[in-house]
């Protein structure tokens, strides 16, 4: 027997002398499970110090507007690290996360190929805002490490400007966006000149690069997109005369400071559909059937027997084609009819169109307009009914 096993070493030792590789038999242990490894494999262990990160500041923006578009990658911050191919797969290195401090930011983590992404729960929505510090720690088999540090900031951002928005022609204003650095922090504009904007009709109104809108000679609406860090905001840009203004912004304070009350109706402090239409439209000079001299509103029936003998009818009334393409003007009455009261066409009730807001964004990338009204929630009246008719005083 020891003749063999002295035979063997000889020739083992031979076979060194001459360069060829004899196998090492070994068993390992994942650290990613603990499990034993009883294979034949050569030991070898992750070399951390090629191990690099492309970055150790990152910021992204939480959106908290409800109409966005966004692309891919927003409301995200994004590490990507090289020199060790699938790092975060390999079950021989050890990935450990740490928050050292912050503010209290929450951060939810996700790992795609070799990139480390940081984002708050709320996605798109996200409320919280501010810096966060992150240590992550890198061990191999050997208990070898490499250790980097990493900055978050998370911040918010909104509209400024309300997405609905009422203009005179040839008059101008500058949409803004604002963000938050903080949570329950001041809201600070975005540069006007960081923002990339585009009109959708420059027949209608033009956007400079710094956000501000310039209307031009034509009462209709289009909108205006705003993008920034992978966000793309809309407003819908209503054009109409400046008395029109002036009609809508007193029936909006009237509605506003006021009782509904039909008997009540033309005290100070109070208002119905005809009175506050009656009484807004007054104050230009259109007095709507009745005279300069006249104290007492017209029914709403009277004010739409009155538009309708001089033609003042709108093709498509509230349908969905007037609603959809934005055809309404600011300052049309929508006459709900139908009702056997004895009236004009059975009305027996009128409504202050006040333009069109974005109601979400299509998948062509469009936006849907909804429409809004002195003394009804935005989005009432959707498409009307076959009753219903619309006048342009």
């Amino acid at each position: 027997m020891k003749k063999i096993k002295r035979t063997l070493c000889l020739f083992l030792t031979i076979l060194m002398t001459m360069g060829l590789s004899v196998p090492v038999y070994a068993t390992s242990t994942d650290i990613t499970d603990g499990s034993q490894l009883n294979s034949q494999e050569t030991v070898t262990d992750i070399d951390l110090s090629l191990l690099t990160v492309d970055q150790t500041k990152a910021t992204y923006y939480n959106n908290v507007n409800n109409v966005v578009v966004t692309e891919s990658g927003a409301g995200e911050a994004c590490f990507t690290f090289s020199g060790v191919e699938n790092v975060f797969q390999d079950s021989r290195v050890k990935v450990k996360v740490k928050y050292p401090d912050g503010n209290g930011l929450k951060l939810a983590r996700t790992v795609k190929d070799n990139q480390l992404i940081f984002s708050t729960k709320e996605k798109y929505y996200g409320k919280r805002a501010g810096k966060q510090k992150i240590e992550v720690t890198f061990t191999n088999s050997k208990g070898e490490e490499k250790v980097f540090h990493l900055k978050v900031f998370a911040y918010n951002l909104r509209q400024k400007t309300d997405s609905s928005v009422l203009l005179p022609r040839y008059s101008s204003a500058t949409l803004k966006l604002e963000c938050q650095k903080v949570t329950k922090g001041p809201w600070k504009t975005v540069s006007g000149k960081k923002v990339s904007w585009k009109s959708s009709s420059n027949k209608v109104a033009v956007v400079n690069n710094k956000g501000k809108v310039s209307t031009r000679n034509k009462q209709k609406t289009c909108y205006v997109k705003g993008s920034f860090e992978n966000y793309t905001y809309y407003w819908a840009v209503n054009v109409t005369t400046v008395e029109k203004v002036s009609v809508i912004c007193t029936a909006r304070e009237i509605y506003a400071t006021s009782t509904y009350s039909q008997p009540l109706r033309m005290r100070q402090g109070y208002y119905d559909c005809s009175s506050l239409v009656w009484r807004s439209y007054r104050t230009v000079g259109n007095y709507l059937g009745t005279s300069s001299r006249a104290t007492y509103a017209p029914t709403a029936a009277g004010i739409a027997a009155y538009l309708e003998r001089r033609g003042k009818t709108v093709a498509g009334g509230i349908g969905s084609y007037n609603t959809t393409k934005g055809k309404l003007r600011a300052g049309d009455l929508l006459f709900e009819g139908g009702r056997p009261n004895g009236r004009y066409r059975g009305v027996y009730h009128v409504e202050m169109f006040t333009g069109y807001d974005i109601a979400y964004i299509k998948s062509n990338g469009k936006p849907f307009y909804m429409n809004t009204w002195a003394s009804k929630n935005d989005g009432t009246y959707g498409f009307g009914t076959a009753n219903d008719f619309v006048c342009r005083p």
